[in-house]
């Protein structure tokens, strides 16, 4: 008889429902709608809300802070996935601005009142009142959020507690905008292909309108959720004429798109030729009285010329050949120290969008384009590294990436003005055509921290503050801190040494102990997959006002026009 392989031991499986009395032995269901929909006290009851109090104090042992600074514990969401924040702040966004629908996807609480699958809707609802009765309650009041928030919804109790049944759930892939657009009324006359295409396109014009028009500056709806992207197209229909027509001039050949080119996806093409289109406009204009924007008022007198614009580019036409060098340029162009060594310069979104600004405003002028006018202003900073700080716009509506001004301008305050102190010898700097500044250095923070792990001397605590606040909340993935503007990704702390043993790296260690590493943004999605394939669950942290928001990585699709 041949020898048989050893058994394995079977994984061990947690019982959450251990010691907790059955209260719904049955699956039922109950539709919350109307004067029944479901209220914040019903949802604080459903998830077992339980705040610190004097006498009972919870340490680090807690799910979530509220809007009053308390720490909350979550006591029948033991069996549950961890909290995603930026999931929560979403819903929150669409309960107050009333774009909360009852859509049929139910609340599932399990036999024993634990919940499965609820947890983000029923603490945004909670924080959302809060919100409501808060410190801008009379703006909400004045959107007609009068009454107590609630929540039409379904929900259904009684379901297996076991991890056989809760591993079931959430399996299927979440809707994206795209598909959100795909099956919007805009492209219904194109055959599915095409449609898929137009869809994608028109989710990344609204991604960049989204930040270079300050929809993103919304203090009350800064997120750009399926609804709030909906109704941004609602009130910039011209971006459609823009999205078909680079469609038509990037064509099979990707004149526009493909990489040897140098430029941008036809989704952030389309984004320029609105704002091109639009150039002309007084930014006034933009905005009602109640500060909602809409294309309304715009002077849309340059729409033809900003068509013309790319279809001139993708046709390579000889008057546009001092653009295609100049993109070309960001590639060769001297970055200081590069991230690893050996690694060819990849142009930064910021890079090439300044380059196209710069070369309209010639175009829009009448002016011939000149490869030693579309150059972009670079500083170096302490670590040898340059930093574009020259925000490029088309003007009208376009406010480009203000915090490259800003940023430079909060440097110059903090120091008072005077001078920096003097700097080793850089290497040799972009030719430039106007006079560079000398923007102050300032502490680095996670994401925006020197792409080589160094770190300016007095700042390694705030930093630690900083990455140990954000991992709090997100205990369960292993983070990536990433910076678009200087190319580079940084992991700290556990994670740090978890992917450099994952990735064959080295990781540094700072003065306060912290320990860092980091890539270049190119390496992103590749290193995020071994890590993932080695059994870590990977977070990717961007700043968007002043606040870090985490998503969990996903493996990129293959797309026509890629996300940038």
């Amino acid at each position: 008889m041949p020898p048989t392989a050893p058994k394995k031991a079977a994984a061990k499986k947690t019982n959450p429902s251990a010691g907790r009395p059955v209260l719904y032995p049955d699956v039922v269901s109950a539709v919350c709608r109307g004067e029944s929909a479901l209220t914040v006290q019903q949802a604080k009851d459903l998830i077992g809300w339980l705040e610190e109090a004097d006498d009972q104090k919870f340490g680090p042992d807690f799910v979530v802070v509220d809007r009053e600074g308390k720490k909350i514990r979550l006591l029948n969401n033991v069996a549950n996935r961890p909290l995603y924040m930026s999931n929560v702040e979403n819903l929150v966004q669409e309960h107050l601005m009333g774009r909360w629908r009852l859509n049929g996807e139910p609340l599932i609480i399990g036999k024993t009142g634990l919940t499965l699958n609820c947890q983000h809707r029923l603490v945004s609802l909670i924080l959302a009142e809060q919100d409501r009765v808060g410190d801008n309650a009379a703006h909400w009041k004045a959107l007609g959020r009068k009454a107590p928030l609630t929540m039409e919804c379904v929900v259904v109790y009684g379901v297996e507690e076991d991890d056989a049944t809760v591993n079931t759930m959430d399996t299927c892939k979440p809707r994206s905008l795209a598909d959100v657009f795909y099956r919007s009324p805009y492209f219904a006359k194109l055959k599915p292909s095409d449609r898929t295409k137009a869809a994608r396109v028109l989710d990344s014009a609204v991604k960049l309108l989204w930040f270079r028009t300050g929809a993103d500056a919304d203090a009350f709806a800064p997120r750009r959720t399926h609804a709030e992207a909906l109704d941004f197209v609602g009130r910039h229909e011209k971006v459609l004429k823009c999205v078909a027509h680079v469609m038509e001039e990037d064509g099979e050949k990707r004149r526009i798109s493909a990489s040897e080119h140098g430029c941008l996806s036809t989704g952030y093409a389309a984004a320029m030729m609105y704002l091109m289109a639009c150039s002309a406009s007084d930014e006034a204009e933009y905005r009602d009285k109640n500060g909602i924007a809409s294309e309304k008022k715009l002077d849309f007198s340059r729409i033809d010329k900003a068509g013309e614009f790319w279809t001139l580019f993708a046709g390579q036409a000889p008057e546009f050949w001092p653009l295609r060098q100049a993109l070309a340029g960001l590639h060769t162009a001297p970055t200081g120290k590069e991230l690893d060594e050996g690694v060819v310069h990849t142009p930064s979104l910021d890079e090439r969008i300044g380059v196209v600004a710069k070369a309209w405003n010639l175009f829009a002028a009448g002016e011939p384009l000149k490869v030693e006018l579309l150059r972009l202003d670079y500083v170096k900073d302490e670590d040898q590294y340059l930093r574009l700080i020259e925000n490029a716009t088309v003007l009208g509506i376009d406010r480009g990436k203000p915090d490259l001004e800003d940023e430079d301008e909060a440097e110059a305050d903090a120091d008072g003005g005077d001078e920096p102190a003097a700097e080793p010898e850089p290497a040799p700097a972009p030719e430039k055509a106007a006079k560079q500044p000398k923007p102050k250095p300032v502490p680095p923070k996670p994401g925006n921290a020197n792409p080589n792990g160094g770190t300016t001397n007095g700042v390694d605590d705030e930093i630690k503050a900083e990455y140990d606040r954000v991992k709090a909340e997100h205990p369960d993935l292993l983070l990536l801190f990433r910076n678009p503007a200087s190319q580079g990704v940084t992991v700290y702390g556990d994670d740090a040494k978890n992917a450099a043993q994952v990735l064959g790296k080295k990781y540094a260690t700072t003065k306060s102990g912290l320990h860092r590493m980091a890539f270049g943004i190119g390496a992103l999605d590749e290193n995020a997959a071994k890590l993932e394939a080695a059994g870590h669950q990977v977070g990717v942290a961007v700043r968007e006002n002043g606040a870090w928001t985490v998503t969990d990585w996903e493996a990129p699709e293959p797309a026509e026009d890629a996300a940038e």
